[in-house]
């Protein structure tokens, strides 16, 4: 294999000498030639004459390329500190800068030289990741409210230790991410790197199909690292709006750093690592659950505001309900006019009624009023308008109400008018059948 040509034995006195730790390869395989003293203390003796990858078969594979490139340009390449997947003898992952020098004229092989800079870049990582915990506290300390709180921590995280971070808040067993039925909300607050803006935020996460490998873990408030490969990526998004953000934004590795209180799951820091940032690992899990442990108070008040929001929406349902009624009671055309939870506003016309907002199975019962109250009104059944134009969304319960509540009037041969439904509104009332029912027609405006 030549491989005494290639490292004559003068130079291995030279090379066996030296601190750092030295390879040498040859070929478009790079085939292992020689190894110095200090690699074999370091790593262990590795086979000589086989591939580079099958000599460190532990190694990422990043390293392919830059040695590909000193081969056929002649450059040396300069490699930054970086994780290499490699392990020293005593098991402990080690972070090195190497050279890489073109050997020989024409270039026949790459001499390696690394150093182990391991301890460096832990000191310096250990100060960097103080000053983030602090400034983290200080965001949420001084945060005007909860969802601003949450907003500040993923602002802090990214692009610091990730790419993309995210703070999911749980309401209750229905958007628990690990329910296999459950339907995830989307993150109470999301940070994503500039460098991915192109791609929009983050998708939501979409319903559960099934139970997840790591479920288990994430409810018994255990952290996880999970390697974005093609095999994982359908378990973990079998929707493929998510698996195709993932891809191009070129995410290998995701971490989950759950929240868990009295054994309920109630929130989770998600943290995705991208392109050239080195994936995420066991040893990174400590400093993660710090960060993500501050945000526990913020969390508990978004889902407490969440609960509460949801209990007042409730109660002005019921008492605009009441209200319904009892103005009908009075004066059927009062019914017509209102508002509904600040997104539905229902408003008479001279030829009918018109609709602002959105209206489904939480307000639907006012549109029901309203309609009857028009119908009601016409002694000749003729036709009633209901302006759409307003609408951007409908719901199939607040579809189906418009034929109940109009079902009387029609069967006396009345005409109900949908008038000029935005393309959204149009294909609900289709898919729900509505145009096909009797005395229903509609209308452009």
């Amino acid at each position: 294999m030549g491989l005494a040509r290639l490292v004559p034995p003068g130079w291995r006195q030279a090379l066996d000498s030296s601190p750092a730790a030295i390879g040498i390869t040859f070929g478009a395989d790079h085939r292992l030639a020689y190894q110095n003293l200090a690699s074999q203390a370091m790593f262990g003796a590795r086979e000589l004459g086989v591939p580079l990858r099958e000599a460190f078969p532990e190694a990422s594979g990043e390293w392919v390329e830059p040695l590909n490139r000193v081969l056929h340009t002649g450059e040396t390449i300069d490699v930054p500190a970086r994780r290499v997947g490699v392990r020293d003898q005593l098991g402990d992952e080690v972070r090195m800068r190497y050279v890489l020098a073109p050997l020989g004229d024409p270039v026949e092989g790459v001499v390696i030289t690394a150093v182990d800079v391991t301890a460096e870049v832990l000191a310096e990582q250990a100060l960097a990741r103080a000053d983030l915990v602090e400034g983290v506290g200080s965001r949420l300390t001084d945060a005007p409210s909860a969802q601003a709180a949450l907003q500040g921590l993923t602002d802090a995280l990214v692009p610091t230790v990730a790419d993309v971070a995210a703070v999911y808040v749980v309401d209750g067993p229905d958007t628990d991410p690990t329910n296999p039925r459950g339907h995830p909300l989307p993150p109470a607050a999301a940070t994503v790197t500039p460098g991915l803006a192109r791609l929009g935020p983050l998708p939501d996460p979409p319903p559960r199909v099934g139970p997840a490998p790591w479920d288990t873990l994430v409810r018994a408030g255990r952290s996880v690292v999970i390697p974005l490969t093609e095999g994982i990526l359908p378990g973990l998004a079998p929707d493929t709006t998510v698996t195709d953000w993932l891809r191009e934004a070129g995410a290998n590795s995701m971490a989950v750093i759950p929240l868990v209180v009295t054994g309920t799951l109630f929130g989770a820091v998600i943290l995705f690592g991208c392109l050239d940032r080195v994936p995420y690992g066991e040893s990174d899990l400590p400093f993660l659950e710090e960060v993500a442990a501050r945000a526990g108070a913020a969390i508990s008040q978004v889902r407490t505001m969440r609960q509460q929001r949801e209990l007042a929406a409730q109660l002005r349902r019921v008492v605009h309900s009441l209200e319904d009624v009892l103005h009908g009671l009075e004066d059927p055309s009062l019914a017509v006019e209102g508002e509904v939870d600040g997104v539905l506003r229902c408003a008479r016309t001279p030829g009918g009624i018109r609709l602002e907002g959105e209206v489904d199975a939480g307000n639907a019962h006012v549109v029901a009023a309203a309609l009857r109250a028009v119908t009601d009104l016409d002694p000749a059944p003729g036709e009633v308008e209901v302006d759409l134009s307003r609408l951007t969304l409908i719901d199939v319960c607040a579809a189906r109400s418009l034929l109940t509540a109009t079902e009387a009037y029609r069967a006396r041969a009345g005409v109900i008018l949908l008038r000029s439904p935005g393309q959204a509104v149009r294909r609900l009332l289709e898919l729900v059948g509505v145009y096909a029912e009797p005395g229903v027609k509609g209308g452009a405006g």
